[in-house]
Protein backbone atom coordinates (compact mmCIF):
# COMPACT_ATOMS: atom_id res chain seq x y z
CA UNK A 1 0.00 0.00 0.00
CA UNK A 2 0.83 3.60 -0.26
CA UNK A 3 3.97 4.47 2.80
CA UNK A 4 4.69 7.55 4.04
CA UNK A 5 8.30 8.44 5.83
CA UNK A 6 8.44 9.27 9.73
CA UNK A 7 9.46 12.46 10.58
CA UNK A 8 11.00 13.93 13.40
CA UNK A 9 9.18 15.78 16.07
CA UNK A 10 10.87 18.29 19.01
CA UNK A 11 10.08 19.98 22.22
CA UNK A 12 8.01 16.95 23.22
CA UNK A 13 6.28 16.89 26.78
CA UNK A 14 7.08 14.22 28.33
CA UNK A 15 3.93 11.34 28.75
CA UNK A 16 2.61 10.19 31.92
CA UNK A 17 -0.98 9.36 31.46
CA UNK A 18 -1.27 6.06 31.18
CA UNK A 19 -2.49 3.46 29.44
CA UNK A 20 -0.25 4.67 26.30
CA UNK A 21 -1.33 3.79 22.66
CA UNK A 22 0.45 3.91 19.25
CA UNK A 23 -1.13 2.15 16.21
CA UNK A 24 0.73 4.72 13.98
CA UNK A 25 -2.79 5.89 12.51
CA UNK A 26 -1.10 9.50 11.56
CA UNK A 27 2.03 11.16 10.12
CA UNK A 28 3.86 12.01 11.44
CA UNK A 29 3.86 10.80 14.71
CA UNK A 30 4.54 13.10 17.77
CA UNK A 31 7.64 13.11 19.27
CA UNK A 32 8.56 9.73 17.81
CA UNK A 33 12.03 9.84 15.53
CA UNK A 34 13.55 7.68 13.53
CA UNK A 35 17.71 7.26 12.88
CA UNK A 36 19.37 5.46 9.84
CA UNK A 37 22.21 3.87 10.85
CA UNK A 38 23.38 2.06 7.92
CA UNK A 39 22.49 1.50 4.90
CA UNK A 40 19.37 3.15 2.76
CA UNK A 41 16.21 1.94 4.41
CA UNK A 42 15.00 3.43 7.50
CA UNK A 43 11.43 3.15 9.16
CA UNK A 44 8.39 3.89 7.32
CA UNK A 45 4.44 4.30 8.31
CA UNK A 46 2.33 1.89 5.66
CA UNK A 47 -0.59 -0.23 5.14
CA UNK A 48 1.04 -3.08 4.32
CA UNK A 49 4.44 -5.33 4.74
CA UNK A 50 5.38 -8.06 3.13
CA UNK A 51 1.87 -10.49 3.14
CA UNK A 52 0.70 -8.73 6.09
CA UNK A 53 -1.68 -5.81 6.59
CA UNK A 54 -1.17 -3.76 10.09
CA UNK A 55 -2.10 -5.25 13.49
CA UNK A 56 -4.21 -3.02 14.35
CA UNK A 57 -6.20 -0.28 12.55
CA UNK A 58 -4.67 0.65 8.88
CA UNK A 59 -1.40 1.55 9.40
CA UNK A 60 1.85 0.11 10.28
CA UNK A 61 5.47 0.60 10.92
CA UNK A 62 8.15 -1.21 9.14
CA UNK A 63 11.63 -1.43 7.29
CA UNK A 64 11.96 -3.00 3.98
CA UNK A 65 15.12 -5.54 3.44
CA UNK A 66 18.09 -4.41 4.57
CA UNK A 67 21.51 -5.19 5.50
CA UNK A 68 21.88 -2.38 7.62
CA UNK A 69 20.66 -0.36 10.74
CA UNK A 70 17.57 1.88 11.70
CA UNK A 71 16.38 2.93 15.17
CA UNK A 72 12.74 3.88 15.87
CA UNK A 73 12.41 5.76 19.42
CA UNK A 74 9.14 6.48 21.72
CA UNK A 75 8.41 9.74 23.18
CA UNK A 76 10.17 10.30 27.00
CA UNK A 77 7.78 8.31 29.21
CA UNK A 78 7.81 9.22 33.15
CA UNK A 79 7.21 5.93 34.77
CA UNK A 80 7.08 6.67 38.29
CA UNK A 81 3.31 6.21 38.99
CA UNK A 82 3.66 2.73 37.73
CA UNK A 83 3.86 -0.30 39.93
CA UNK A 84 4.79 -2.60 36.99
CA UNK A 85 5.52 -0.73 33.86
CA UNK A 86 5.65 -3.46 30.92
CA UNK A 87 4.96 -3.07 27.18
CA UNK A 88 3.01 -4.95 24.83
CA UNK A 89 3.86 -4.79 20.99
CA UNK A 90 3.06 -6.54 17.83
CA UNK A 91 6.00 -7.55 15.52
CA UNK A 92 6.62 -9.55 12.27
CA UNK A 93 9.63 -10.43 10.53
CA UNK A 94 9.41 -12.94 7.87
CA UNK A 95 12.65 -15.19 6.68
CA UNK A 96 14.03 -15.00 2.66
CA UNK A 97 15.98 -17.70 2.41
CA UNK A 98 16.27 -18.77 6.42
CA UNK A 99 17.72 -15.33 7.08
CA UNK A 100 15.49 -12.59 8.74
CA UNK A 101 15.83 -9.07 10.19
CA UNK A 102 16.58 -9.02 13.88
CA UNK A 103 14.78 -6.88 16.45
CA UNK A 104 16.05 -4.94 19.28
CA UNK A 105 13.77 -3.83 22.03
CA UNK A 106 16.24 -1.20 23.91
CA UNK A 107 16.01 1.35 26.41
CA UNK A 108 17.25 4.75 28.55
CA UNK A 109 16.13 5.25 32.32
CA UNK A 110 17.90 8.64 31.84
CA UNK A 111 19.19 11.21 28.64
CA UNK A 112 22.67 10.48 29.10
CA UNK A 113 22.33 6.41 29.47
CA UNK A 114 23.73 4.14 26.68
CA UNK A 115 21.08 2.03 24.89
CA UNK A 116 20.46 -1.10 26.85
CA UNK A 117 18.65 -4.49 25.21
CA UNK A 118 15.47 -5.37 26.60
CA UNK A 119 14.68 -7.86 24.38
CA UNK A 120 15.97 -9.24 20.94
CA UNK A 121 14.17 -10.77 18.40
CA UNK A 122 16.61 -13.18 15.86
CA UNK A 123 13.72 -16.18 14.82
CA UNK A 124 11.90 -15.07 12.20
CA UNK A 125 7.88 -15.16 12.53
CA UNK A 126 5.77 -15.31 9.76
CA UNK A 127 2.71 -13.63 10.70
CA UNK A 128 2.20 -11.23 13.05
CA UNK A 129 3.39 -12.02 17.00
CA UNK A 130 2.33 -10.09 20.16
CA UNK A 131 4.75 -9.93 23.19
CA UNK A 132 4.42 -8.50 26.08
CA UNK A 133 7.76 -7.51 29.02
CA UNK A 134 8.07 -5.83 32.27
CA UNK A 135 10.12 -2.73 31.52
CA UNK A 136 13.73 -2.83 33.74
CA UNK A 137 14.86 0.22 35.69
CA UNK A 138 11.89 2.70 35.05
CA UNK A 139 12.19 6.11 35.84
CA UNK A 140 10.64 9.37 35.34
CA UNK A 141 12.55 10.08 31.84
CA UNK A 142 12.76 6.54 30.26
CA UNK A 143 12.85 5.76 26.35
CA UNK A 144 12.31 3.14 24.45
CA UNK A 145 13.62 1.89 20.91
CA UNK A 146 13.52 -0.47 18.24
CA UNK A 147 16.64 -1.00 16.65
CA UNK A 148 16.42 -2.98 13.41
CA UNK A 149 19.60 -5.20 12.30
CA UNK A 150 19.59 -6.35 8.84
CA UNK A 151 20.25 -9.32 7.61
CA UNK A 152 18.58 -9.07 3.86
CA UNK A 153 15.70 -10.72 5.41
CA UNK A 154 12.22 -9.58 4.34
CA UNK A 155 12.14 -6.90 6.71
CA UNK A 156 10.21 -5.98 9.90
CA UNK A 157 7.23 -4.29 10.56
CA UNK A 158 5.60 -2.96 14.10
CA UNK A 159 2.39 -1.81 15.74
CA UNK A 160 0.20 -1.67 18.26
CA UNK A 161 2.46 -0.72 20.91
CA UNK A 162 1.20 -0.25 24.17
CA UNK A 163 2.75 1.05 27.84
CA UNK A 164 1.02 0.37 30.66
CA UNK A 165 0.94 -1.00 34.23
CA UNK A 166 0.52 -4.86 34.44
CA UNK A 167 -0.97 -6.06 37.54
CA UNK A 168 0.06 -9.83 37.42
CA UNK A 169 4.00 -8.88 35.98
CA UNK A 170 7.11 -9.05 38.14
CA UNK A 171 9.93 -6.48 38.01
CA UNK A 172 12.21 -7.26 34.81
CA UNK A 173 15.83 -8.15 36.16
CA UNK A 174 18.14 -6.06 34.62
CA UNK A 175 20.02 -7.39 31.29
CA UNK A 176 23.05 -8.88 32.12
CA UNK A 177 26.23 -8.05 29.33
CA UNK A 178 26.61 -10.71 27.02
CA UNK A 179 30.61 -10.87 26.36
CA UNK A 180 31.27 -12.12 22.46
CA UNK A 181 33.08 -14.81 21.71
CA UNK A 182 36.82 -14.61 21.32
CA UNK A 183 39.79 -16.46 19.62
CA UNK A 184 37.90 -17.63 16.52
CA UNK A 185 40.16 -20.01 15.00
CA UNK A 186 39.95 -21.75 11.50
CA UNK A 187 41.64 -25.40 11.37
CA UNK A 188 41.76 -28.22 8.74
CA UNK A 189 40.84 -26.37 5.87
CA UNK A 190 40.45 -28.63 2.82
CA UNK A 191 38.92 -28.06 -0.30
CA UNK A 192 35.04 -27.97 1.19
CA UNK A 193 35.36 -28.15 4.58
CA UNK A 194 36.63 -26.07 7.73
CA UNK A 195 36.55 -26.47 11.19
CA UNK A 196 35.75 -23.51 13.29
CA UNK A 197 36.38 -23.17 17.52
CA UNK A 198 36.55 -20.29 19.60
CA UNK A 199 36.31 -19.13 23.33
CA UNK A 200 33.54 -17.96 25.62
CA UNK A 201 31.32 -18.83 28.15
CA UNK A 202 28.12 -17.92 26.58
CA UNK A 203 24.71 -20.31 26.96
CA UNK A 204 25.27 -21.01 23.60
CA UNK A 205 25.83 -19.40 20.04
CA UNK A 206 25.34 -18.90 16.45
CA UNK A 207 27.13 -18.82 13.73
CA UNK A 208 26.62 -18.14 9.60
CA UNK A 209 29.21 -17.68 6.91
CA UNK A 210 28.89 -14.82 4.31
CA UNK A 211 26.22 -13.18 6.34
CA UNK A 212 23.73 -15.68 5.19
CA UNK A 213 21.94 -18.69 7.33
CA UNK A 214 22.27 -18.12 11.21
CA UNK A 215 22.69 -21.98 12.83
CA UNK A 216 22.80 -22.29 16.55
CA UNK A 217 25.61 -24.03 18.28
CA UNK A 218 26.14 -25.73 21.36
CA UNK A 219 29.62 -26.02 22.64
CA UNK A 220 32.68 -24.14 21.20
CA UNK A 221 33.40 -25.60 17.82
CA UNK A 222 31.73 -25.53 14.02
CA UNK A 223 32.10 -28.08 11.00
CA UNK A 224 31.29 -26.46 7.55
CA UNK A 225 31.24 -29.36 4.83
CA UNK A 226 30.09 -28.47 1.31
CA UNK A 227 32.46 -25.54 0.68
CA UNK A 228 33.43 -24.31 -2.67
CA UNK A 229 37.32 -24.58 -3.65
CA UNK A 230 39.68 -21.86 -3.82
CA UNK A 231 37.20 -19.35 -2.27
CA UNK A 232 37.33 -16.84 0.43
CA UNK A 233 34.55 -17.25 3.33
CA UNK A 234 33.46 -14.72 6.10
CA UNK A 235 32.69 -16.66 9.09
CA UNK A 236 31.21 -14.71 11.91
CA UNK A 237 30.26 -16.18 15.65
CA UNK A 238 28.11 -14.50 18.49
CA UNK A 239 27.54 -15.33 21.78
CA UNK A 240 23.48 -16.37 23.13
CA UNK A 241 22.77 -15.67 26.55
CA UNK A 242 19.14 -15.99 27.00
CA UNK A 243 17.53 -13.65 25.66
CA UNK A 244 20.10 -11.13 24.38
CA UNK A 245 22.98 -11.98 21.74
CA UNK A 246 26.46 -10.60 21.11
CA UNK A 247 27.45 -8.59 19.00
CA UNK A 248 28.86 -10.37 15.74
CA UNK A 249 32.36 -11.61 16.06
CA UNK A 250 34.10 -12.04 12.22
CA UNK A 251 37.38 -14.24 10.82
CA UNK A 252 38.02 -15.04 7.24
CA UNK A 253 39.57 -17.99 5.45
CA UNK A 254 39.89 -19.72 2.24
CA UNK A 255 39.33 -22.84 1.30
CA UNK A 256 41.97 -24.93 -0.49
CA UNK A 257 42.09 -25.78 -4.66
CA UNK A 258 40.46 -28.86 -5.31
CA UNK A 259 43.47 -30.18 -6.58
CA UNK A 260 45.95 -28.86 -3.80
CA UNK A 261 47.59 -31.80 -2.63
CA UNK A 262 46.78 -31.32 1.24
CA UNK A 263 43.44 -32.05 -0.05
CA UNK A 264 44.00 -35.79 -1.24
Amino acid sequence: GASNTLNFSTQCATIDEFPYFESFEQSPIACWTTELIEGVQNWEIKQSHHYENAYDGDNLIGINFTTGSARLTTPVFDLSSLNNASLKFAYYNPDYAGVSEEIRVQYKSSPDDEWANAMIINNAHSSWTVDSLALPNPSSSYQLSFLIVGHFGYGAAIDAIQIYDCEDCTEAPVPQPCDPPTNITINNITATTAEISWDGTADSYQVRLNALVIEDVQGTTHQYTGLIPNTLYIVEVRSVCGAQTSDWVEAYFATLDASSPCDA
